[in-house]
């Protein structure tokens, strides 16, 4: 009979440990957060946000994803020397910035009408 009890307490808890520690033993349902949720919000938000890439900062430059502080750096120092961008494409003239990185970047960015 010892060995009955013994059985079903190991049992019981490898189901336990099976559904998350200590999930079977609680008395109420544990709520979890979805992290997805908080992705796909950020996701969205970083979606929306376009860059004016003729008006920007540094700091405002590193909020598009691979664009790091040197880039950021180089894209202005090029708006100092030459002006502001005429198409959003033409950031392809700044130095690490090639076909592949616009095209990850060109859905985030516009090239806004400044003077000069």
């Amino acid at each position: 009979m010892n060995c009955r009890k013994l059985l079903v307490g190991l049992l019981t808890a490898a189901v336990a440990l099976s559904l998350g520690t200590g999930w079977a033993l609680a008395k109420k349902p544990v709520q979890v957060k979805s992290r997805t949720r908080v992705v796909t919000t950020k996701a969205r938000t970083e979606a929306a946000k376009i860059i004016d890439i003729n008006t920007a900062t540094i700091k405002e430059l590193q909020e598009i994803k691979g664009i790091g502080p040197v880039l950021a750096e180089r894209i202005v120092k090029y708006r100092k020397r030459h002006g502001p961008f005429k198409t959003k494409a033409d950031i392809q003239e700044i130095k690490g910035i090639g076909p592949v990185t616009y095209d990850k970047i060109k859905a985030h960015i516009k090239a806004g009408h400044t003077r000069r």
